[in-house]
């Protein structure tokens, strides 16, 4: 792998690399552009919106508030009170790019004989870094920009197609061959629990959701598409989704930005800390390069719901990466039998003979949730390379001995 910076430490990027992503994105935008179409066509199909009041309307809109802002974020409850949205992509409700939203407020508009001015908020584009970028630099952000905030929750339905195509008794090889190549630009990296990590482990900030989200401006959660458009079980939340600025430079610190639309990091590590209570993955969404960790989301997985978990764990292709670590298990003398680790393990890592747990290593992703929940404390993450680490990092580190964390 090469390295991604300079000599002076300042990000480079290949012009083939760019190339690249461009196709992939351009694929993607037709794939998005079909299914949203598509959904459109089912809603002027099954919604009569011409025939509603402006009260009904105003109910609408307001309950979908409720729901897109976690208030309750439980699309099910939205579509008992709407039942002419039930029919509807769970998906495309949630992120319709405002389409069905706009319907409804042009026949707000007829109805109070006002004249409807379609408005776009003007997008200022703000660089999560302090460095001038090149111009190859700043390509590259936008198409990463425009694949997750307008492809990815698009394609989720053909994600898990082309997973299934995998296992094609003409076609498998091809389209496991060509999935595995496009998880090189698009792919999860699982984030060990913090409190998993032993004493005296080096953490690198890439590794640690305790330096993610103090050096990452983290927006408000919201429902998780996920687990809005696929089955989980009873007790796992629904909002759990974080939207987060990338992070291209390290040693800028992002939440110095005093942005009222952004959680304060103590918010977001107790909500997290809820979240590994529950049994929840942490996992980063990364695109143009994992190995560059350039993220745009953080994600509180489970094996049901979450897509890129259920791709790699169902058809073993690498949508979702390991974190660097894996368990160890020490003194098993002292196991108590009481199969939490099992139970917690997403992955199947973990199986019991002779009523002491045995892990294969192989299928550890190092999650850490096995960990912070073993009562006789006889687990512990130890690092272990499975994946590339991020090299700009690993730079970093080396300049900045400081920034590097020990739990």
């Amino acid at each position: 792998m090469k390295k991604i910076t300079d000599k002076h430490g300042e990000l480079k990027l290949s012009v083939w690399k760019i190339f690249v992503m461009t196709l992939i994105v351009a694929f993607f935008a037709v794939v998005a552009k079909v299914w949203e179409s598509n959904r459109r066509a089912e809603f002027k199909k099954s919604v009569a919106y011409n025939n509603f009041s402006e009260d009904k309307i105003s109910k609408i809109m307001g309950d979908f508030h409720t729901l897109a802002t976690c208030k309750d974020p439980y699309i099910e409850n939205f579509y008992v009170k709407h039942p002419e949205f039930s029919s509807l992509h769970k998906l495309w409700v949630l992120n319709s790019s405002g389409y069905w939203k706009q319907k409804l407020e042009k026949r707000m508009c007829k109805l109070q004989n006002k004249e409807f001015i379609r408005t776009k908020a003007e997008k200022k584009h703000i660089y999560p870094t302090s460095k001038k970028m090149s111009w190859l630099d700043k390509m590259d952000y936008h198409m990463v920009d425009y694949f997750g905030n307008q492809c990815e929750v698009r394609s989720l339905d053909f994600f898990l197609w082309w997973a299934k195509q995998s296992e094609h008794k003409v076609f498998g090889a091809f389209a496991k061959r060509t999935f595995d190549w496009f998880t090189n630009y698009y792919a999860g990296f699982l984030v060990p629990a913090d409190s998993s990590l032993g004493r005296g482990v080096e953490i690198m900030p890439y590794e640690s959701i305790m330096e993610l989200v103090k050096r990452a401006k983290v927006g408000q959660i919201w429902p998780c598409s996920c687990k809005s458009f696929r089955q989980s079980d009873s007790h796992i939340p629904r909002g759990t989704c974080m939207l987060i600025a990338e992070v291209a430079s390290l040693d800028d610190s992002m939440t110095k930005y005093p942005d009222t639309g952004y959680m304060v990091a103590d918010d977001i590590l107790k909500k997290l800390k809820e979240f590994e209570d529950i049994g929840l993955v942490h996992q980063i969404m990364c695109v143009s390069s994992p190995q560059g960790r350039k993220m745009y989301v953080l994600c509180n997985c489970d094996n049901k719901a979450c897509v890129p978990m259920f791709i790699k764990i169902r058809y073993n292709i690498p949508m979702v990466r390991a974190s660097g670590f894996v368990c160890e298990q020490t003194e098993l003398e002292k196991c108590v039998k009481c199969g939490k680790c099992a139970t917690r393990c997403y992955f199947g890592a973990i199986s019991f003979a002779d009523g002491l747990p045995i892990l294969d290593e192989s299928k550890c992703l190092g999650c850490g949730l096995c960990v912070t929940t073993c009562p006789a404390k006889i687990r512990k993450m130890r690092r272990k390379a499975t994946e590339p680490f991020h090299e700009y990092t690993q730079e970093q580190i080396k300049k900045h001995p400081e920034t590097t964390i020990k739990s």
